[in-house]
């Protein structure tokens, strides 16, 4: 065997690909990154932990998925480098997995949540991106939006209330300035300047109780006739 094939399989036995991919993968890369390269920053690797142990933490009636075609639901995923890694859920199977991802609650008198807390999702092509709130962070899911509804559906029917089925994400940079439009300056309302502001805040001031002194009375004092 080829080392190439030989590495190939060894990416296939590690993730889950199928060979075309895995054959990419190796001819894009080699084993520079290793078969599987872990994510670079910190809040990724956080990310992923806390995708994996939603998947398998039972809680109530959402048990895991079971381990037949893929742990935990997963079929396949494809870490690349950096912080790049997809995930294809097994066939059928991809509202099951977005019900464990996203935050949910339990109607009991003392709630149970279960989910990734903060998870958003924003379509991303054929994909999913799933992140938290206000990160830059992400993991593409291959699921599609009527998905997510089918998973609200779902976590409806187990008596529980989806906190995040139906927010999507908006990553930080991405959000777009507004657009200035050709407004005419008298529409615009300014606000008043800080003289304006002390004058509105401050209470009225009462006249003087004594005789007004013109501009042009001598600064010294007027002594009166006897």
């Amino acid at each position: 065997m080829a080392k190439a094939d030989r590495n190939t399989a060894a990416r296939r036995a590690v993730t889950g690909e199928n060979h075309a991919q895995a054959l990419s993968w190796i001819r894009a890369h080699g084993l520079l990154h290793g078969l599987a390269p872990d994510a670079v920053s910190a809040e990724q690797q956080a990310l992923e932990a806390a995708l994996l142990f939603a998947l398998a933490r039972p809680v109530g009636s959402l048990h895991p998925l079971p381990l037949t075609e893929g742990p935990f639901g997963i079929a396949k995923a494809s870490p690349g480098p950096g912080d790049d890694l997809r995930l294809w859920p097994t066939t059928g199977s991809e509202a099951e997995v977005l019900l464990r991802l996203l935050p949910s609650r339990s109607s009991d008198s003392v709630p149970t949540v279960t989910g990734v807390a903060g998870l958003r999702w924003a379509r991303d092509g054929r994909y999913l991106a799933l992140g938290r709130v206000r990160t830059s962070e992400r993991v593409l899911l291959a699921a599609r939006p009527g998905d997510v509804r089918e998973a609200g559906r779902l976590c409806a029917e187990a008596g529980r209330a989806c906190c995040r089925c139906g927010i999507r994400l908006t990553a930080p940079s991405s959000r777009t300035p507004r657009v200035a439009t050709s407004t005419p300056s008298s529409a615009i309302r300014r606000p008043p300047g800080a003289a304006r502001c002390a004058a509105r805040s401050s209470p009225a001031r009462s006249p003087p109780s004594g005789p007004r002194v013109s501009p042009s009375s001598p600064s010294w004092p007027v002594t009166r006739p006897r």
